[in-house]
């Protein structure tokens, strides 16, 4: 007994790949010039692990959070008003 066979096409879908070294050349520079100085970065990222551990509820760690940015964007103003943007 012979068993035809049929001729089976699958279409196969190609996803296009973004140049991501391209996009990270052109933004780098504007989250660099953005971000905060790297003390902060670690006050901020030690009071988020705090808040994910339970060591402090997260409604006080955003307080806290706030207030130190608050009183960091004041005191680059010089006379304690905050900075317009």
């Amino acid at each position: 007994m012979t068993v035809p066979l049929a001729n089976v096409q699958i279409p196969v879908l190609r996803a296009r790949v973004p140049d991501l070294g391209a996009w990270v050349a052109k933004t780098g520079p504007a989250v660099r010039a953005k971000a905060p100085p790297p003390e902060q970065l670690f006050y901020y990222g030690g009071l988020g692990l705090m808040a994910a551990f339970g060591l402090v509820e997260w409604p006080v760690a955003a307080a806290l959070g706030a207030g130190v940015w608050m009183a960091g964007r004041a005191s680059e103003r010089g006379d304690g008003r905050p900075v317009a943007e």
